[in-house]
């Protein structure tokens, strides 16, 4: 499965960055820096919300959050270390 983010997904709102209720203030904060990121280099910034209402939903959170749970990501690599990361694509609707 592929993910592409283009400009045309973003500028009609079909891609948000999306955050779980639960998820850490300080991601939030790096969540909205990338949509941030994402404007510097396709010229529309993606929304950041809690609920994916969007065709390409990016899935944001820690291991242990709700939502990285009801996606059913398996995080037993990286979780209990810091500054580790993953990145996987999931065909998810929640």
């Amino acid at each position: 499965m592929d993910f592409k983010i283009t400009s045309t997904k973003i500028k009609d709102k079909e891609l948000a960055i999306v955050c779980g209720s639960d998820t850490p203030s300080g991601v939030r904060k790096i969540a909205a820096k990338v949509a941030g990121d994402i404007k510097a280099v396709f010229g529309y910034e993606p929304e950041v919300v809690t609920k994916a209402s969007c065709e390409s939903p990016v899935f944001v959170g820690i291991a242990g959050d709700k939502l990285i749970r009801a996606l059913d990501i398996d995080v037993s690599d990286i979780e209990g270390k810091r500054e580790v990361y993953k990145i996987e694509v999931v065909d998810a609707s929640l």
